[in-house]
């Protein structure tokens, strides 16, 4: 069993606990000291997420920074964590608190649907994520569009990703980390399928040769 992840996040103006996060296999537990009441979100409630970082932009420069994550449970519910530094205060402390919190997220529970999914299209299985339709050894969206596996692109930014076809980068799908449920786990569903697609390709391609 794995070890729970606990992030201490300090108050910006002091060292006081603004919010604490405990991710255990069990689920997700937010915390408010010294006396809010906890928002607990069980394992097997949890169905999405997505998360941000900001700039907060003054009348000439760029003063400060949002960091949010977003929950969706089953039903239907929306937990948002959000805090905010400011010219410069709390600024590593905060980073490091919102990287932490993702990646404990992801590790803890979404990983496992990365892999859940990627066995569904290995063995041909028909599913959808994030408005992406995914079929035997192709994808499509939008039912007008589908891809070979072979000529999927994929093309990575900082707070997004762009899915395009080789053969014709105008049919092309993007997703914002922001404001796509689940475009984390779409995009390393994607990178496992095409790059799984390229190594068996390339076995095949120095068997022939050989």
């Amino acid at each position: 069993m794995k070890p729970p992840v606990t992030i201490e996040i300090p108050k910006l103006l002091s060292k006081e606990p603004y919010k604490k996060v405990t991710v255990t296999e069990d689920g997700i537990t937010i915390d408010t000291p010294p006396n809010g009441n906890p928002v607990v979100i069980p394992a097997d409630e949890l169905l999405a997420f997505r998360f941000s970082f900001k700039g907060i932009r003054g009348r000439a420069f760029i003063i400060g920074r949002h960091f949010t994550i977003e929950l969706k449970t089953i039903h239907k519910k929306s937990v948002i964590l959000k805090f905010s530094s400011y010219y410069g205060l709390r600024k590593k402390v905060y980073s490091k608190n919102w990287a932490d919190t993702v990646n404990g997220i992801w590790e803890y529970f979404f990983s496992k649907r990365h892999t859940e999914l990627y066995k569904r299209f290995k063995a041909g299985e028909s599913f959808e994520l994030c408005g992406m339709d995914f079929g035997k050894d192709s994808i499509g969206w939008e039912n007008k569009i589908w891809l070979n596996i072979q000529d999927v692109g994929i093309s990575y930014y900082r707070h997004y990703f762009m899915v395009y076809n080789k053969q014709d980068k105008n049919q092309q799908k993007g997703y914002a980390y922001a404001q796509d449920w689940n475009a984390l786990v779409l995009k390393y569903l994607l990178k496992t399928i095409t790059e799984a697609y390229q190594t068996e390709s390339s076995g095949t391609i120095s068997t022939v040769r050989s």
